[in-house]
């Protein structure tokens, strides 16, 4: 799987990326089908965005994006909605097999 960090408006934190490569790792267990994550991070004012676009093999790219005040927060909220959407898809894959 590859992950892809991007960064808008601020520059990039080494701890920060640890973390989001550790977390990301953590979607494969849901679904081993990802080919490619790219996560971007966008400062705005006082708030962050963080976008997130999950590839799946033979399936369109999934997107979630979220936006707060605390970035870890903010990135823990995106990759839960990632989470629940590549659940979603799993099932729905499942139920056409049946």
């Amino acid at each position: 799987m590859d992950i892809n960090i991007s960064w808008r408006h601020m520059d990039s934190v080494k701890t920060i990326e640890e973390y989001v490569k550790k977390k990301v790792n953590q979607l494969e267990k849901f679904s081993h089908r990802i080919k490619n994550v790219k996560m971007v991070i966008n400062k705005e004012k006082q708030r962050f965005k963080v976008e997130l676009e999950t590839k799946l093999n033979k399936a369109p790219p999934l997107f979630v994006q979220s936006t707060g005040y605390e970035l870890r927060d903010t990135i823990d909220t995106c990759l839960h909605k990632g989470e629940r959407k590549i659940k979603e898809y799993e099932k729905k894959v499942k139920s056409y097999r049946t």
